[in-house]
């Protein structure tokens, strides 16, 4: 049975449930690391995305060795698919992710490991593993400490760990309760669609009468593993993820486009959009990148699955909130008329049809004619299937 000092252990998961709040883990694992004289410690993520490593919290690593591994040696890293693989939840040692046979043959280890007092052992957790980022706490420990300090950092490990989950749901829970202001209703009650509000994670913030209606149906959408939104319809799928992730990485650059969602028969088929919505909080918390944030990031909204013109015409105005007018000019513009021809059969002036273009390209996030023409004829081939 291994003996923790009481008082230095309480100390510390007070300031794990101090974080929770204040979100300062970085005096979590300081003083996680002062309590094993100074070891290095991590709280970092993996972005499948990118392809590239997240620091949440990384100290007693150094600075230039911190550059040197997100530059070169994490594509390299013999344990990353062993921690990838882990169960969450479990405590491993640095052993479990590969055997050390194996890392000191690798480049990983003789340029990297042992050059900083061969940090070879150690433990870590994988704290929550989704489709699109792994989130782990880590440790490792000295050449002069892995005899005598091995077991006690894992026993360690293991009695903080329930704390840290109880620490980030209350976080998920103290940011969710910020969600549901007049910002996001008025945007759901303005849309004339069925529209689902995506935090980061695909999980459903909120949504209006029309998504509930949706949502009840069995043969339209489902949830993944991690609780996200999900359809029957793998391409409607990928489209909801890679518009998500875009959103996500760089909403300001991301560009919309109307995708079909088919039912799970495939005889409906809805047309369907993510947007990006305007974020409260630019800084997240490790709860909102990994648990989810209730905090919305993007609108899905989902359109009727009738049929024919009318529905292109329904579905410029429902998902880019074109009007009556403007929705017309995208299909004449897409039907090859030019703007003086328009003016003329709808007997209004070449000024106020080229002020309809304009609110067009901005509604749309488009900026040329022959944008528009390949955003109307993507409707038309979804409302053709």
């Amino acid at each position: 049975m291994i003996r923790h000092d009481q008082a230095k252990l309480l100390a510390i998961v007070d300031k794990i449930y101090a974080a929770s709040v204040n979100d300062d883990w970085h005096a979590v694992m300081a003083a996680i690391a002062e309590h094993f004289d100074h070891i290095p410690v991590q709280l970092f993520g993996h972005d499948f995305v990118l392809g590239k490593a997240e620091y949440m919290v990384v100290l007693n690593h150094g600075e230039e060795r911190l550059k040197s591994y997100a530059e070169h040696y994490h594509a390299i890293n013999p344990w990353l698919p062993g921690i990838i693989g882990s169960p969450v939840g479990q405590v491993r040692r640095t052993e479990d992710y590969l055997p050390e046979e194996q890392l000191v043959k690798t480049e990983f280890y003789n340029d990297w490991i042992r050059p900083h007092d061969d940090i070879r052992r150690g433990c870590g957790v994988t704290l929550f593993n989704t489709e699109s980022r792994t989130l782990m706490l880590g440790a490792n420990l000295r050449t002069k400490d892995q005899e005598g300090r091995a077991d006690e950092l894992r026993d360690f490990m293991e009695i903080i760990l329930p704390h840290f989950y109880r620490a980030l749901e209350i976080q998920h829970g103290l940011r969710g309760a910020q969600t549901h202001g007049a910002h996001y209703r008025q945007a759901l009650d303005e849309v004339g669609n069925a529209v689902f509000l995506l935090d980061r994670q695909g999980h459903i913030c909120d949504q209006n009468e029309m998504a509930d209606a949706l949502a009840r149906r069995v043969d339209l959408f489902t949830r993944t593993l991690s609780g996200a939104l999900g359809t029957f319809d793998p391409d409607a799928d990928r489209e909801i993820s890679t518009g998500l992730a875009a959103i996500v990485h760089d909403r300001l650059a991301y560009h919309r486009c109307a995708f079909g969602l088919r039912s799970r028969d495939r005889s409906r088929t809805y047309l369907a959009m993510v947007a990006p919505l305007e974020q409260v909080h630019e800084e997240l918390t490790i709860s909102e990148l990994y648990v989810g944030s209730r905090v919305p990031a993007a609108m899905l909204i989902v359109a009727s699955p009738d049929y024919g013109r009318a529905t292109v015409s329904r579905s410029l105005q429902g998902l880019y909130q074109l009007t009556a007018a403007e929705a017309r000019l995208a299909e004449a513009v897409y039907q090859g008329h030019s703007l003086a021809d328009f003016a003329e059969a709808n007997a209004v002036s070449i000024h106020t049809v080229r002020n309809q273009l304009k609110a067009i390209f901005q509604k749309t996030d488009t900026s040329r004619q022959g944008e528009v023409v390949a955003l109307v004829a993507n409707l038309v081939r979804i409302a053709g299937r």
